[in-house]
C-alpha cells in the first residue's frame, strides 16, 4: 500500500522547543535555519535543501545507519505530532511492507517538515529507506521496494495563488509516476490519498488526481454489452481524519472520502475538443471544472484541467 499526503509544519511545533535536548540533537540540526527570521526565507529554504542533499548523496537516505543515534529523539514525537502522521499511522501497515509519498512545500519549513514526518514514519512503519528529490515531476526513480518518497512541487508556497498554482501542477506527471509506482498489473496494491495533512487547499487537486487514477482502473473493465457496468474501483481511495479524532479508535476514525469514475474516453474526447475548438463534439460534465471561457468565450484549460490533461496524456 502507497501512502500520499501533502506536508503540513505543524510538526515543527513540536521539535523546534527541544532543539538544544541532548537526545534530539541530530533531529533538529535543521531548526536554526527555519527560525531565524533574520535570514531570507530563499537563503533559508537553500540551506534545508542542501542538508536533505547532504544527507541523501544519491538521493537514497539508508534509514538504519542513522536512525540509530536519532530513534530516541523521535521517540519523544507522538503519532498526533501532525495530522499527516495521525492518519498514515492508523492504516499502514508496521512490518515494513508500505510506502508513502510526502509532497512538500518548497520552503525551508516544508522541506524542514518533510525530513522529522520521513524519518518518522520510517521508524514507526520499519520502512528502510528514504528517498528525496528537489523536483518530483521531472526528477523520479520508480522506488525498489517499501520507501518513503519525500518529494517537493517545485516553487510551492502559499505565498500567492501563483505560488500555489505552479506548485500543484506538478501533480500531474507525478500521479502517473505514482501509478507506474503502484504497478498497475498488480490488483491488490492500493493508492490511499490522506487529505487531513498539509495544505487544505491542495484537497481539490489530490482528488482530482486520485478520481483520474480511478479512471484508470475502470477502463480497465470491459462495459457490458447493452448494460451499465457497475465496477467500482477499488486500488485508489481517499481519506479524511477530523482533528478531534481520539486515537482510541485506531482505523475507525478515518472517514472514506466520495469520489467519482470519469470515464476515461470521455476525458480524451474533452481534452481533444479543447485542443480543436472547431471540433464538433463536446463533454459538457467538465466544463466549469476543467476549462474556464476565456474573455472570448473560448474555453481554457484550468490548473485542475492542465493536471487531469497531463496524466490522460499519457495513460
Amino acid at each position: 500500500m502507497i501512502h500520499v499526503v501533502t506536508v503540513g509544519t505543524s510538526i515543527l511545533k513540536h521539535v523546534i522547543p527541544r532543539r538544544h535536548d541532548p537526545e534530539t540533537v541530530l533531529l533538529t540540526a535543521l531548526c536554526p535555519l527555519v527560525v531565524d527570521g533574520n535570514v531570507p526565507q530563499t537563503e533559508r529554504t537553500d540551506a534545508v535543501r542542501e542538508a536533505w542533499t547532504a544527507a541523501t548523496p544519491n538521493g537514497e537516505l539508508s534509514v538504519p545507519d542513522n536512525l540509530a543515534r536519532a530513534a530516541a529523539g523521535l521517540g519523544l514525537l507522538g503519532v498526533d505530532a501532525s495530522a499527516e502522521l495521525s492518519s498514515i499511522r492508523r492504516q499502514a501497515a508496521t512490518d515494513g511492507t508500505d510506502s508513502a509519498l510526502l509532497l512538500a512545500s518548497d520552503t525551508a519549513e516544508g522541506l524542514a517538515a518533510a525530513y522529522w514526518v520521513a524519518l518518522w514514519l520510517a521508524q514507526n512503519l520499519d520502512v528502510p529507506r528514504i528517498r528525496f528529490t528537489h523536483d518530483a515531476a521531472t526528477d523520479w526513480q520508480r522506488p525498489d521496494g517499501p520507501t518513503i518518497y519525500v518529494a517537493v512541487l517545485p516553487g510551492l508556497n502559499a505565498a500567492t495563488a501563483a505560488d500555489f498554482t505552479r506548485g500543484m501542477l506538478a501533480l500531474g506527471p507525478i500521479g502517473m509516476q505514482l501509478w507506474d509506482w503502484a504497478d498497475p498489473k498488480q490488483e491488490e496494491e492500493r493508492i490511499v490519498f490522506h487529505l487531513s495533512g498539509g495544505y487544505k487547499a491542495s484537497i481539490p487537486f489530490l482528488t482530482a488526481v486520485a478520481e483520474t487514477l480511478r479512471s484508470f482502473e475502470a477502463s480497465r473493465r470491459p462495459t457490458p454489452i447493452g448494460g451499465l457496468s457497475l465496477f467500482v474501483p477499488r486500488r485508489v481511495h481517499a481519506v479524511i481524519l477530523h482533528e478531534s479524532a481520539d486515537s482510541a479508535h485506531g482505523l475507525q476514525a478515518l472517514i472514506d472520502v466520495p469520489m467519482r469514475v470519469p470515464k476515461l474516453d470521455r476525458l480524451r474526447w474533452f481534452f481533444d475538443a479543447i485542443r480543436r475548438p472547431e471540433s464538433p463534439g463536446t463533454v459538457e460534465e467538465f466544463h466549469g471544472w476543467l476549462a474556464l471561457p476565456d474573455a472570448a468565450g473560448t474555453p481554457q484549460l484550468t490548473p485542475l484541467g492542465e493536471i487531469v490533461a497531463t496524466m490522460v496524456a499519457a495513460a
